[in-house]
C-alpha cells in the first residue's frame, strides 16, 4: 500500500506506535491520540510544509483516524477508512458476551490489570479463534501457486504481516471494552478524551470508506453508520469482494487512486 501510493506520487508517512512493554501498560486510548498521533501529525505537517493532510487507517487504525479527524477536523482534508469498526453495537458474533458486559455481569478489568501487557501470542490466539475456519486457506493458496517465485515472495511478505502481532497495553484493551464495546461512545456521542468531547459530527473531511463483502471481523454494518453521523458533504462508500485483509493484498484500488487524485490539489 505504501509503495503503491509513493509510486502514484504521494509523500507517505507511516506512524509506528512501537512495541509496548511493561512500562507502557497504562497507555490508553487518549494517550495514543494525544501523545502519539497528534505530535506525529505535527511533524508531518511541518516536514511537508502543509496545513492539511490525507489520513488513512486500516481496521482499528481507522477508528483512531476517525477520532483524530473529529478532534482536529481542520487538519484532515481527506479521511480514508479501510474496514474500520465504528458502531460496536453491530457486533453479531460476540453479542452474548457484549450484552453481559453492558449489564455488568462480567468484568475483565481486574484480570487485565494483573497482566498489564497482553502478550502478542495472546492477541494472535484470539484472532486464530475468530478466523479458525479460514486459517489454512492461505497455505492452500500457496500450494496452488508454489511454482511462481513472485507469488511465493508476495505470499511470504503478506503472511508475515498477517501473523506479525504485537503486544497490547492493558489500558488500551480496557478502553476498547468499555469505551467502544460497552458504551459504543463514538456512535452515542459521549466520548470525552482529556476533557475534549469527540463528536463524529465534527468531521468535515472528504471521506473514502472501503469495506469487504465477506469480512467476518469488521462487517460493513460496523463501519457504515459513521457516514450518517459526520458533517462531510463529500462521502464515498465502496464495498469490494473478499475478506478483512484481502483488500490490501493487491494494488491500491483504482477507485481510491481516482478519488485521492481529485481531492489532493
Amino acid at each position: 500500500m505504501v509503495i503503491g501510493l509513493v509510486e502514484e506520487g504521494y509523500d507517505v508517512y507511516l506512524l509506528d506506535f512501537g512495541e509496548p512493554d511493561g512500562e507502557d501498560k497504562d497507555l490508553g486510548l487518549e494517550d495514543y491520540i494525544f501523545d502519539y498521533i497528534d505530535p506525529a501529525i505535527d511533524k508531518v505537517l511541518q516536514h511537508s510544509q502543509s496545513r492539511t493532510l490525507s489520513l488513512m487507517g486500516f481496521c482499528l487504525g481507522g477508528t483512531l483516524a476517525a477520532i483524530y479527524a473529529a478532534f482536529k477536523p481542520y487538519r484532515v482534508k481527506n479521511l480514508i477508512l479501510m474496514v474500520t469498526p465504528i458502531n460496536f453495537d453491530a457486533i453479531d458474533n460476540y453479542s452474548q458476551w457484549q450484552k453481559a458486559l453492558k449489564n455488568d455481569e462480567i468484568n475483565f478489568e481486574e484480570l487485565i490489570n494483573m497482566v498489564g501487557i497482553i502478550p502478542a501470542n495472546f492477541v494472535k490466539a484470539g484472532m486464530r479463534l475468530y478466523t479458525a475456519p479460514v486459517y489454512f486457506s492461505p497455505y492452500l493458496a500457496l500450494l496452488n501457486k508454489a511454482y511462481d517465485p513472485e507469488y511465493r515472495e508476495f505470499w511470504y511478505r503478506f503472511n508475515q504481516w498477517t501473523n506479525d502481532h504485537i503486544p497490547l497495553t492493558g489500558a488500551f484493551l480496557i478502553d476498547i471494552l468499555n469505551v467502544f464495546i460497552k458504551k459504543n461512545s463514538l456512535i452515542n456521542g459521549n466520548l470525552v478524551l482529556r476533557t475534549f468531547p469527540i463528536q463524529l459530527s465534527n468531521i468535515h473531511s472528504n471521506i473514502y470508506m472501503l469495506n469487504a463483502k465477506y469480512d467476518e471481523l469488521v462487517p460493513t454494518q460496523l463501519s457504515y453508520p459513521l457516514l450518517e453521523l459526520v458533517s462531510s458533504p463529500d462521502k464515498v462508500f465502496i464495498e469490494v469482494e473478499g475478506g478483512h485483509a484481502s483488500i490490501i493484498k493487491k494494488n491500491i484500488p483504482p477507485s481510491l487512486i481516482d478519488w485521492l487524485e481529485k481531492r489532493s490539489l
